[in-house]
C-alpha cells in the first residue's frame, strides 16, 4: 500500500493530466474575485474591482469555477490578479503561466512568504500590492481580520503591472 504522500502525488498528478490546458479562449485579463469569501475581507473590494474592470478586467469567481474551467480561463489570460488566496495555487494546473498581481493585507508576513513559494516555485511571474489593516488587529483573529487598498495606489500598481511584458 502506497504512503501518504505518494498517493497524494500520484492523486494530484492524475488532476494535473486531465486539467493542464496550454491555453484556453477567454478574457486577457482576469480579476480573481474573494468578494463571496469570509477570510480576509477587502473592505474596499468593489471599488478595487471597478478599478480593474476599467482596464479591461473581467471578473470571476473561483469558487464558482470547475477545476478544468478556471484552468482553462487562467492559461488563456495574460495577466490575472486577486487577492491572496488558494485560487492562486490553481495555476501549478496550468502549462502557460500569466503575469500576476497579489493584493494582499499588511499584517501577516506568512501571507507574503506562502505566495511567494507558490508562484516563485511554479515560475509565475508575479508582484505584490500590499494594502492596510482596518481597525483593530486581534492576533488570534488575522484570518478574519478586515484590509483595504489606498485606491490611488492601485491604479498606479495596475498600469506597472500592464506594462510589463514577458521576456522572450
Amino acid at each position: 500500500m502506497p504512503d501518504r504522500r505518494t498517493a497524494i502525488l500520484g492523486h494530484l498528478g492524475g488532476l494535473t493530466a486531465k486539467a493542464a490546458v496550454s491555453g484556453g479562449e477567454g478574457p486577457q485579463r482576469l480579476y480573481l474575485s474573494r468578494e463571496a469569501m469570509a477570510p480576509r475581507p477587502l473592505v474596499n473590494e468593489a471599488e478595487v474591482r471597478a478599478r480593474f474592470e476599467a482596464r479591461g478586467f473581467v471578473t470571476v469567481r473561483p469558487e464558482e469555477l470547475s477545476l478544468e474551467t478556471l484552468c482553462s480561463l487562467l492559461s488563456g489570460a495574460s495577466h490575472v490578479a486577486g487577492g491572496y488566496g488558494s485560487a492562486w495555487l490553481n495555476l501549478a494546473f496550468c502549462e502557460r503561466k500569466p503575469a500576476c498581481m497579489v493584493l494582499a493585507p499588511d499584517y501577516y508576513e506568512g501571507f507574503l512568504r506562502e505566495v511567494s513559494m507558490w508562484l516563485g516555485g511554479m515560475a509565475a511571474p508575479f508582484g505584490l500590492l500590499l494594502g492596510s489593516h482596518d481597525g483593530d488587529l486581534d492576533a488570534g483573529d488575522l484570518l478574519y481580520a478586515t484590509w483595504r487598498l489606498e485606491l490611488d495606489r492601485l491604479e498606479a500598481a495596475i498600469d506597472r503591472f500592464l506594462a510589463w511584458r514577458a521576456p522572450t
